[in-house]
């Protein structure tokens, strides 16, 4: 069976088999919750005596999993995207699980200013705008309040098509000459109503007002895709995710 196919029932099952094989003995294991996340992190083990592994769910399978398998197995870690735990309480305690400094890892790489300068003079041939990190994050801030709106549950949307699961598209929305972007044109591409877009849209302007740190409220995924259309706007033949697997060789 392909990885990309596991249930997170069959992994725990994989998993206790590897614990109890010998040569398992004086391995660790490090758990993170994303399939691109084991590209990066394996980097920076000794895979000597580390094994890093996907674990499907997300990062409540993540916990789960360290929480059931610490019981068997000391040696393990996990690894999980902090998401917006730092803006909430920065009180975490999950027993063996490590937050990224930032949202997630892939802003933990786009503020490193040498690998995210790195990724910039691969795709454009002039030097990048001054304050060029600060800028794009201040232009998709109004996408980032809402995705926080909603994880304090203030509001209730989804942020992917239904009959694909694939993220509602940012496609045509930047204006990158004049550094704009259509909010409202992606309030209208998700699934909401009329009502809704309204409550959205004061809850928005309330909040532009509350001073957030932006490397903890924007999804590094929305500014990565970002990029993939900022590169593609000045020519580069880019697909999605180019930016993120650029930033992962590069960090």
């Amino acid at each position: 069976m392909e990885q990309s196919q596991i249930t997170y029932s069959e992994k725990i099952s994989e998993l206790r088999l590897d614990f109890d094989h010998p040569q398992n003995n004086d391995v660790s294991f490090i758990f993170v919750e994303g399939k691109s996340d084991v590209k990066l992190y394996r980097k920076f083990f000794d895979l000597s005596c580390c094994k890093v592994e996907w674990i499907p769910g997300g990062k409540i399978k993540l916990e789960k999993c360290i929480s059931d398998l610490l019981e068997i197995k000391g040696s393990i870690i996990g690894i999980r995207d902090a998401d917006f735990l730092h803006l909430k309480d920065d009180n975490y305690t999950k027993k063996n699980i490590f937050l990224t400094d930032c949202h997630d890892v892939e802003m933990m790489m786009l503020n490193d200013e040498e690998v995210l300068n790195s990724v910039l003079s691969e795709y454009l041939d002039n030097k990048p705008p001054e304050n060029f990190l600060e800028n794009k994050l201040t232009l998709i801030k109004k996408l980032s309040y809402l995705k926080y709106l909603n994880s304090i549950d203030l509001i209730s949307i989804k942020f992917t098509k239904e009959d694909s699961n694939k993220s509602v598209s940012l496609d045509k929305l930047f204006d990158f000459k004049n550094n704009k972007f259509d909010f409202e044109g992606y309030l209208l591409r998700l699934s909401i109503s009329k009502s809704e877009f309204r409550n959205i849209k004061n809850k928005i302007e309330e909040g532009e007002v509350e001073s957030f740190d932006l490397l903890q409220l924007t999804n590094g995924h929305d500014l990565s895709r970002l990029l993939d259309l900022y590169f593609r706007d000045f020519g580069e033949n880019i697909k999605n995710g180019d930016s993120e697997k650029a930033l992962r060789l590069s960090y």
